[in-house]
């Protein structure tokens, strides 16, 4: 029955190759090929739009939201012993002292300058308290997850930030790597009437 089965579907698959005109499909690869080039442009024109909107106007108030580590991935947090070079109970308190610092070191972290402006504001009581509600149980990984554009929208999106004018800077923590004491992170701007990602 195995063997039959196998010779039927071969034997479709050849009779359906040979109804197929294939002038009509080199045509629709075309058309395809086509209109996903032209989606691509869309979405590169669109991401550029929003690029000069953010920073031409300047008259625009500009908001630092704080670095989001309520996702993020440890990486080599195991040791050769098999203990772990953190404690996970206290990483919540972590990255509180984490977000201060950008505040209380400004001269060092100088995000204003690093976005084109004279000034911005900050405030970051939103993600705090997402980072202290984080569960930390499930963040021990061995690679970074990359997050994608959508899954980042719809993070972004869920989030209440307390204010619903102006653009965002919020950083996103995608992976803490212990041993080489390296971060990799998303930097997202964000239009706060909308809630969406602009470049």
């Amino acid at each position: 029955p195995l063997k039959s089965v196998k010779f039927w579907t071969h034997l479709n698959c050849k009779s359906l190759l040979g109804l197929l005109d294939l002038g009509k499909i080199n045509y629709m690869k075309k058309i395809l090929t086509l209109i996903a080039l032209l989606t691509s442009l869309i979405s590169y024109s669109q991401e550029w739009a929003n690029a000069r909107k953010f920073f031409v106007n300047t008259r625009e108030e500009v908001i630092f939201l704080g670095v989001d580590y309520s996702n993020v991935k440890l990486i080599d947090v195991v040791t050769d012993k098999g203990n772990l070079a953190v404690s996970l109970d206290q990483m919540n308190g972590y990255f509180k002292q984490w977000n201060d610092l950008i505040i209380n070191e400004k001269a060092k972290y100088n995000i204003a300058e690093a976005f084109g402006r004279e000034k911005i504001l900050y405030i970051i009581d939103s993600i705090e308290v997402i980072n202290s509600k984080a569960s930390t149980e499930n963040m021990i990984a061995s690679r970074n997850p990359f997050y994608s554009k959508d899954m980042i929208q719809k993070q972004i999106a869920n989030y209440n930030y307390g204010v619903n004018s102006g653009f965002g800077i919020l950083f996103i923590a995608e992976a803490l790597n212990m041993k080489e004491k390296k971060m990799a992170l998303t930097v997202v701007t964000i239009d706060l009437a909308t809630k969406e990602s602009m470049f």
